[in-house]
């Protein structure tokens, strides 16, 4: 994939829809009995899966505020919700 195409997809993965989604996905694993984190990695690989290497920042906010910290999210951060 080259990388205008990586950054179109970027640009629609940002989407309010998106930011929706995702959020939903988070809170309904929260919902889940014995579930208290949930969160999204964003990643762009540029080579074998195999041989990548990801050293995420995590950062971890309340349920509450994983939607609007999901629009600020950045390459290579963990971004976790807490119920």
């Amino acid at each position: 994939m080259k990388a205008d195409e990586r950054a179109e997809e970027r640009r629609h993965a940002n989407t309010p829809d998106s930011l929706q989604l995702w959020s939903r996905i988070v809170s309904e694993l929260l919902s889940t009995p014995g579930v208290q984190q949930a969160g999204l990695l964003v990643h762009f690989y540029s080579g074998d899966l195999e041989q990548e290497t990801i050293e995420p920042l995590r950062k971890t906010v309340r349920a509450s505020d994983f939607e609007r910290s999901l629009q600020r999210i950045e390459e290579d951060q963990l971004l976790m919700a807490a119920s």
